[in-house]
């Protein structure tokens, strides 16, 4: 096995171990210790997306706004 593909096999092994959570809520995958201050976002969020068929939620109209400038909304 060459440098290359050795430095592939570890980078693939730390993306895999970095985001081995998953949120229920939203099904982004997340890593393991950050899972319960992810779903927090869900539970705090006060702001929604008016969009037709949209309907998430945000915790300030700041990320809101960046949703709605990444997803035209």
């Amino acid at each position: 096995m060459d440098a290359g593909q050795e430095g592939n096999q570890q980078q693939q092994h730390v993306h895999n171990k970095d985001y081995n959570g998953f949120c229920n809520l939203c099904g982004k995958h997340i890593g393991d210790q950050h899972v319960v201050s992810h779903q927090k976002t869900h539970r705090d969020a006060k702001v929604k997306c008016k969009n037709p068929g949209c309907g998430r939620r945000f915790p300030n109209k700041a990320e809101l706004s960046e949703h709605r400038d990444r997803t035209n909304h």
